[in-house]
C-alpha cells in the first residue's frame, strides 16, 4: 500500500462495515512531570472543569461547581471545553498531561463511552493511528470529555 492514504482507506472500510463513524483529526499532548503532590493538586484546581480525582483514600467526582477537596492524588481526569487534563502517579512522580485536539489529519478520532461504577458513564475521544510498521490500527491517545447517563 505504498503511497496510499492508509488512514483514509481504514476510515472508509470501517464505516462501510457500519462499525463506527470516524473523523480525521489530531490530538496534541503537553506533559509536565511533578515531584510535589501539592503542586499536582494546585494544577488540578487551576485547570478546573469537571471530572474525577482518585485520592489515596477516596474518589471524588468534580462537577461544574469546581469544588475540589484536599488529599494525595493518585490519578485524575478532568475536562474543560476542548481540553482535558489527565494525571497519573508513576513511580515516585506525577505525570500531568494536557490533551487537546489540534489541526491535522494523522489520526482517526471517535467518541467512546464507558460505564461508570455507581451509574452513569464516562465519555472519551479516542485517537487511532498505525503502529510503527504501519500494519495495525491501534488507539494511540485518548482524552476524557465528560460524564453521561447510562
Amino acid at each position: 500500500m505504498n503511497g496510499v492514504d492508509r488512514l483514509g482507506w481504514a476510515k472508509e472500510l470501517i464505516e462501510m462495515k457500519g462499525l463506527a463513524s470516524l473523523e480525521r483529526g489530531r490530538m496534541e499532548v503537553q506533559e509536565q512531570v511533578l515531584d510535589d503532590g501539592i503542586k499536582v493538586l494546585e494544577s488540578i484546581k487551576d485547570f478546573g472543569g469537571q471530572g474525577w480525582i482518585c485520592f489515596t483514600d477516596r474518589v471524588d467526582i468534580v462537577d461544574a461547581s469546581g469544588q475540589i477537596g484536599d488529599g494525595n492524588v493518585l490519578s485524575a481526569e478532568l475536562c474543560k471545553g476542548d481540553v482535558s487534563l489527565h494525571v497519573r502517579y508513576i513511580g515516585d512522580k506525577w505525570h500531568v498531561y494536557k490533551i487537546q485536539e489540534g489541526q491535522g489529519t494523522e489520526h482517526l478520532v471517535l467518541d467512546e463511552e464507558r460505564l461508570r461504577i455507581g451509574g452513569g458513564s464516562l465519555h472519551y475521544r479516542v485517537a487511532w493511528g498505525f503502529n510503527n510498521d504501519r500494519t495495525e490500527l491501534q488507539p494511540v491517545m485518548f482524552r476524557f470529555t465528560g460524564f453521561g447517563r447510562a
